[in-house]
């Protein structure tokens, strides 16, 4: 939990907003991480919105 909170989260984003080219890997985890953000939006307006 540490290194995920830590580490990779925060440097995940550090790298998509400075859109750094890191190889493969990253790219890959860029695009996850965005992808989960959008999936977390969408069930917070589900959610609001079924309240």
């Amino acid at each position: 939990m540490l290194v995920m909170c830590g580490l990779l989260v925060p440097g995940i984003l550090l790298f998509i907003a400075y859109d750094i080219q890191a190889g493969p890997i990253i790219t890959v985890l860029k695009w996850l991480a965005i992808a989960l953000m959008a999936v977390s939006t969408v069930t917070g307006f589900r959610r609001q919105r079924n309240s």
